[in-house]
């Protein structure tokens, strides 16, 4: 079709379409679970850990992640998590979203380990870099910018170790190209971000814009601030978090807050009743 409109020809696509047989979906189409993330995090070194913990809590795409510098992360002390600017500079595509506590700690650890190494990082340093040695100073002090061809094969490798994907020899005749698997490679990612969203009843169209979809003709209406849709986003936080222990932790610290205001309340209700002569 676009060879046609580059040559000024118009094609009658309803006449193509009349020839073009129905979709065929090949396997199914789903977002990873919290297991399988967690299986996939075993597998994991501290750079990997950050990227993986890092696109499944903020649904941004890894196309983002090469392009992606310390200068566009703002971390939110309050609730401890980053803000994350994506495509910055692009303005058809540039958004923010965030990260849960849980990625932010991973990030921080690995910008740490960076650190240690001898590196210095500033704002124009890239958020995930290269693989370093770590006895050549020259490399670690010169981080290099990567693909979004080698995060996603660096991320493919990963999923066979841990078992999540299978790992496919290819045989004589059989034609090269990626084998699809029923979770896709990296917008798996994005589908457990959205997914868990809807689970959480984060309103609408926030889970959208932190997507970086378009929304229509609410982007000319809709003027919500930061900090209402960062709100809105923390209702997701648990179940975007895959380490279950800091679920379980959040559990009981609300149970505990919970159980100090019922206490409280009953204090005053007891208080109350000997005012009134009813003990």
């Amino acid at each position: 079709m676009t060879f046609y409109k580059m040559n000024d020809i118009e094609p009658r696509r309803h006449k193509i379409n009349c020839y073009l047989p129905e979709e065929c979906r090949v396997n199914d189409d789903r977002a990873y679970t919290h297991e399988e993330i967690g299986q996939l995090l075993q597998f994991c070194d501290q750079r990997m850990k950050a990227l993986v913990l890092m696109l499944a809590s903020s649904g941004m795409r890894i196309g983002a992640v090469p392009d992606l510098k310390i200068k566009h992360l703002t971390k939110i002390q309050k609730y401890n998590l980053y803000k994350i600017k994506v495509y910055a500079g692009y303005p058809k595509w540039e958004h923010f979203t965030f990260t849960t506590p849980e990625a932010a700690n991973s990030m921080d650890a690995y910008f740490d380990y960076r650190q240690r190494y001898g590196e210095k990082i500033n704002p124009d340093s890239p958020v995930i870099r290269e693989q370093f040695d770590i006895t050549d100073i020259l490399s670690v002090k010169q981080p290099k910018k990567l693909t979004a061809k080698y995060f996603g094969d660096m991320l493919n490798e990963t999923l066979q170790r841990a078992g999540i994907f299978a790992v496919v020899h290819m045989t004589e005749g059989q034609k090269v190209g990626r084998i699809r698997n029923a979770v896709p490679r990296a917008h798996g990612f994005r589908k457990f971000f959205e997914t868990n969203l809807f689970r959480a009843k984060v309103l609408d169209p926030i889970p959208e814009l932190l997507l970086g979809h378009d929304i229509g003709l609410k982007k000319h209406y809709l003027r919500l601030t930061e900090d209402e849709i960062l709100e809105e986003y923390l209702k997701a936080v648990d179940l975007l978090t895959i380490n279950e222990e800091s679920r379980l932790r959040k559990h009981v610290q609300e149970l505990t807050i919970r159980t100090d205001k019922l206490d409280i309340l009953q204090q005053q209700i007891d208080e109350l009743n000997k005012r009134l002569g009813l003990e």
